[in-house]
């Protein structure tokens, strides 16, 4: 039994590294692995609905190679043999990259988003495309192709947006492993509705492309989008961020920055938001961040409630890039394709930020600079942020799509989500416990380059917290 190990029969309830471990050492092949998987996505996702789109007979193929080459004393990688769910909006090549919508049936890959590359080096074995909402742009996870993806803690919630059905996925026991890429929340909301562990890598760190995508990418999604990895334990996050994290020549912007564990000499330091002034942090919520607070003071940790930089500031930033954006470019795009709720959440978020003209887009862009100079001081004094996902629990089913009010709550309660999109910085969110029914989470966020300061806190929490069990 190797690092990680787990005293499991069935791998799919298991964790990439533990799985890892006994595929390399016999005691479990990946042909098993792989059915495994799809045995517990044949008994729960008819009510679930995470992993609409199955590669069964690719899957197994690959299984089988994966077994042979070990067989021959060849190892593809650290994720040999490892299942993992690809999010709904990358491409497969061979595969159709619907984006959740009926009319892209037909939008098949060509060759693989080189996330997919990466880790088909490493070698894991692609089971499924998860359920994403249409054309990814909802913090709820439903879509005319693939209808909607439930909250297995309470289907009457969100499972949030837009990885939500790859967090359904991990919490289910479906998957040891799932991708899934984060614009303004898409896998630290989801991981926060599921009760699972996700990073967002700082901005470059893992190559994105889609050949299947048209045009070229907007200005805020070149600055602000990225790809990642989500898991149920913070060693499967970080074997799985080695693994996608290596260059490739179809994205110019990405950085192969080191990522080795880090030796601090002295405490780390961590700075908390105090949540008792604000007026609209749920309780169940400022639990969990104090819960978290408290383990890391314990590990010897300098904890302290501070004033954090301009959150609301960052936030109200964000949002006018990313929707103005949108706006002005996307937007007469967009909206032929959404209908119903999806058509209405997205007019809901054009109605809650303020229209600002193309003209002055360039000077919003120098304030974000400006912001990046006053975050990366406070990180001379500081290696971390521990605060909140969502400053709420997770939104009932149809919120962000009934009236722009609920909208509007919806937007404010992701405002210790937006500005590490804003600023590329890395974040880590883990679960640490349940309570009113619901799983807790928190984020850490650090500066740029330092995903390994994120997930060694993550883990010294994990340690006095042990990941949430499957959710039946």
């Amino acid at each position: 039994m190797g690092p990680g190990a787990e005293d499991h029969t069935d791998p799919a309830q298991m964790g990439a590294v533990s799985l890892a471990w006994a595929i390399a050492g016999k005691r479990v092949s990946a042909v098993e692995a792989v059915s495994a998987c799809f045995a517990r996505r044949d008994q729960v996702d008819g009510v679930i609905n995470a992993i609409p789109v199955g590669f069964e007979e690719a899957a197994l193929i690959r299984a089988q190679e994966a077994d042979a080459a070990l067989r021959n004393d060849e190892v593809w990688g650290p994720l040999h043999g490892i299942p993992v769910v690809i999010k709904g909006n990358v491409d497969i090549a061979g595969q159709a990259n619907t984006q959740g919508l009926k009319i892209l049936s037909g939008n098949v890959a060509s060759e693989n988003s080189p996330v997919v590359d990466n880790l088909l080096r490493a070698g894991a074995i692609p089971i499924g495309y998860s359920n994403i909402p249409e054309l990814s742009i909802r913090w709820h996870t439903e879509c005319e192709a693939y209808g909607t993806t439930k909250n297995p803690w309470n289907p009457a919630l969100t499972p949030g947006g837009s990885s939500g059905g790859a967090g359904a996925a991990l919490i289910t026991g479906q998957c040891s492993l799932a991708h899934g890429n984060d614009y303004g929340g898409s896998l630290r909301f989801p991981a926060q509705c599921a009760g699972v562990v996700t990073i967002r890598p700082t901005i470059g760190r893992i190559p994105q492309f889609n050949v299947t995508a048209p045009g070229v990418v907007g200005m805020t999604a070149q600055l602000m989008a990225v790809q990642g990895p989500m898991a149920r334990r913070v060693e499967d996050v970080r074997i799985a961020l080695h693994a996608m994290a290596v260059t490739d020549a179809r994205d110019p912007s990405c950085v192969p920055g080191p990522m080795e564990r880090l030796e601090h000499k002295r405490p780390l330091k961590i700075a908390v938001p105090d949540l008792g002034r604000e007026d609209d942090v749920d309780e169940q919520v400022a639990n969990g961040v104090l819960k978290a607070a408290g383990i890391l003071e314990q590990h010897g940790c300098a904890v302290e409630i501070v004033k954090l930089p301009d959150i609301p500031t960052a936030h109200d930033l964000y949002c006018k890039l990313v929707v103005n954006e949108m706006r002005h470019d996307l937007a007469h795009l967009i909206q032929p394709f959404l209908q119903g709720p999806a058509r209405q959440a997205f007019d809901n978020l054009l109605h809650n930020v303020p229209v600002v003209a193309p003209a002055e887009m360039m000077g919003l862009l120098a304030s974000r600079a400006k912001l990046m100079r006053e975050w990366s001081q406070f990180f001379g004094t500081w290696d971390l942020i521990l605060g909140p996902v969502s400053t709420r629990t997770p939104f009932a089913v149809g919120d962000d799509a009934a009236g722009t009010e609920q909208h509007m709550e919806i937007l404010r309660s992701l405002r210790y989500v937006t500005p590490g999109n804003l600023l590329g910085l890395p974040s880590v969110v883990l679960p640490v416990g349940l309570e009113q029914g619901l799983p807790q989470a928190v984020q850490l966020t650090a500066r740029w380059y330092c995903e390994e300061t994120c997930l060694s806190a993550a883990e010294l929490i994990e340690q006095a917290v042990p990941g949430l069990r499957r959710c039946e």
